[in-house]
């Protein structure tokens, strides 16, 4: 996982492979325990030094998290750029098919790293990636760059 974001399955404390329903359930027991209100006094009301700064960081933590694991789509992404980040693939760039040129022969789109080569990814595995994932990390063929090709999402509520 990238040093800059933290993991937040082990926020949660879930594994990654943890049900909807799963980190539902740890989010709510984590909530009760660090929410900011918890300490205060009567009706919510209490000073700094009882409100807690450091539970505030850990409920917004915690709702963070949540936030991002909750919908399957940002967690897609949150997976991936996992995946990418212990595959030691640094991500030159984040981009979308349109941002790719098309070519004929092998058919596939291709992207320029700053090596000189390309990034390249073959129709077949644009067709069968394109409707089960929302990204999909496309390692340079000859140096250790990648990029985040991510296609359209459908919105999720």
């Amino acid at each position: 996982m990238s040093s800059s974001r933290p993991n937040y399955y082990e926020i949660l404390e879930v594994s990654n492979s943890a049900t909807p329903e799963e980190i539902k359930s740890n989010y709510y027991r984590l909530a009760k325990l660090l929410h900011p209100d918890k300490g205060r006094g009567e009706n919510g009301v209490g000073t700094a030094d009882t409100a807690a700064p450091k539970a505030d960081a850990a409920f917004q933590l915690i709702e963070e998290a949540y936030r991002i694991l909750a919908n399957m789509a940002s967690r897609k992404l949150y997976d991936a750029d996992e995946a990418a980040c212990q595959k030691s693939f640094p991500i030159a760039a984040y981009i979308s098919p349109n941002d790719m040129d098309s070519i004929e022969d092998p058919r596939g789109l291709s992207y320029p790293c700053r090596c000189g080569d390309v990034f390249f990814v073959g129709q077949d595995k644009l067709d069968s990636s394109n409707s089960k994932s929302p990204e999909m990390v496309v390692p340079c063929s000859s140096c250790s760059f990648a990029v985040v090709l991510r296609f359209n999402l459908p919105s999720e509520e």
